[in-house]
């Protein structure tokens, strides 16, 4: 499937999901890029759709996610060139982007009976820094990302 119209839904919820609000609202975030998405993918996050544009088979990795979006039978569709550009939150785009469930903990005691190695991040506000702590952490074995959201409630990666 083409994505040719500005109106199509899923680019509609893509736009809508810029503002913190709605991606509160909605329980959804983006993941944007090669390899915050293959990280997301690996900790099996729960991916609504994912969308590119014919730029990501120009990038390094490019056509390997997208072969593994296609093994692993994510929801996907191609997006018109043009369209995925307005769409991209970064300067130079990989052509590439998910729109991810949260999962969020309510209360510490669930937070602890993970088991597992856990990163909190709080008002992270570059996307780098935050692909930074990811490769980090999975390169030193730890499980869970989460980030904190209004009051109490931690919301997993």
């Amino acid at each position: 499937m083409i994505i040719e119209s500005n109106d199509n839904s899923k680019l509609k919820l893509v736009r809508k999901l810029s503002q913190k609000k709605t991606r509160h609202q909605e329980g959804l975030y983006i993941v944007e890029g090669i390899n915050l998405l293959n990280h997301a993918m690996d900790l099996g996050a729960s991916i609504e759709f994912i969308l590119f544009s014919t730029r990501v088979f120009d990038v390094s990795g490019g056509r390997e996610i997208v072969k593994r979006v296609y093994k692993e039978e994510h929801t996907y569709a191609q997006v018109d060139d043009i369209l995925f550009e307005k769409l991209a939150d970064t300067v130079t785009s990989q052509g590439i982007l998910a729109v991810v469930n949260i999962r969020s903990l309510s209360d510490k005691s669930d937070l602890t009976s993970l088991g597992n190695k856990c990163i909190y991040v709080d008002r992270i506000q570059d996307p780098g820094n935050l692909g930074t702590i990811i490769r980090t952490a999975d390169a030193t074995g730890f499980n869970e990302i989460f980030k904190k959201q209004s009051g109490q409630q931690w919301v997993l990666f």
